[in-house]
């Protein structure tokens, strides 16, 4: 799997909650991985030093010679799992988070058991991250791999 990351410092977070910890803390309690009254404060939670992986929940496969499709079950090939000893060498490296950069437009064209599937993927992914002793911000970040989702059609234009 190849993960691309960088790293970024950033000497003292604010007291009061900043996009990324609301992203960190709040996904997660909204999720359900772990209840809202066990997560810590956002105002104690820093985050300092990150790395981003781009290819885990991100292009997914579509079908052959499909332009809009996913295949299904998504996310499941080699190229998409991420090794848990690659995971803790990020941390014994010194990093304490990882932007996990995740496709909105499969969530988006998803319903049902199968959207409840891929929230499952998502939460395994999530998990898989936070059992390295690491923190994880979903990023989700829209691509153009299908039209229907391409990043102008999410979130429009200025006007």
């Amino acid at each position: 799997m190849r993960a691309s990351w960088h790293t970024k410092r950033t000497d003292k977070i604010a007291a009061a909650p900043t996009r990324r910890q609301v992203l960190a803390l709040g996904l997660a309690g909204l999720a359900g991985m772990v209840p809202t009254c066990a997560m810590p404060k956002a105002s104690a939670l820093q985050l300092r030093r990150g790395g981003s992986i781009h290819s885990m929940l991100n292009w997914p496969e579509l079908e052959a010679g499909s332009r809009e499709n996913f295949v299904w079950p998504p996310f499941a090939a080699a190229k998409y799992q991420m090794n848990p000893r690659l995971l803790a060498s990020f941390k014994q490296a010194g990093l304490d988070f990882i932007r996990l950069t995740v496709d909105p437009g499969i969530f988006l064209a998803t319903s049902g058991a199968r959207r409840d599937q891929l929230d499952a993927i998502l939460l395994s992914r999530c998990r898989l991250i936070l059992d390295a002793g690491l923190n994880v911000v979903v990023d989700f970040h829209p691509i153009s791999q299908v039209a229907a989702w391409r990043p102008d059609r999410i979130i429009g234009d200025a006007t």
